[in-house]
């Protein structure tokens, strides 16, 4: 069986790897799925969330459509322990688009965090 790495661990600014939080580690990992194309991956399209990300309109204040295609990368993946529950537009600077995270862990507990799409 090969070795593989798996959440949370992400990469130091001096390319070490580095523990981090869980809800840490799939918020960024959310992160890179809303810059991605699902066209990117063509074995796995769940895992590219752009468009859907970019459809988001900013007048609507919750997205449960990106709560469920998230959740479904993550199981494609998966990813457990946490599960986003609601997604919502989030201030932002002129020209970016930010979105505020509730995720659940297995004990029902909210965990908060914000992407950048």
């Amino acid at each position: 069986m090969p070795l593989t790495l798996a959440l949370p661990l992400a990469l130091a600014s001096d390319g070490q790897l580095q523990r981090v939080e869980q809800a840490d580690a799939v918020a960024q990992l959310i992160g890179v799925m809303a810059t991605t194309s699902q066209s990117f991956w063509p074995h796995a399209p769940w895992f590219g969330l752009l468009e859907q990300f970019e459809s988001a309109r900013p007048d609507v204040q919750e997205h449960p459509r990106l709560a469920d295609a998230i959740n479904t990368a993550l199981r494609e993946l998966g990813t457990d322990g946490l599960s986003v529950a609601t997604v919502r537009n989030a201030p932002a600077l002129f020209g970016e688009r930010h979105f505020d995270l509730i995720m659940t862990d297995a004990t029902n507990t909210p965990v908060f965090r914000q992407v950048k799409a």
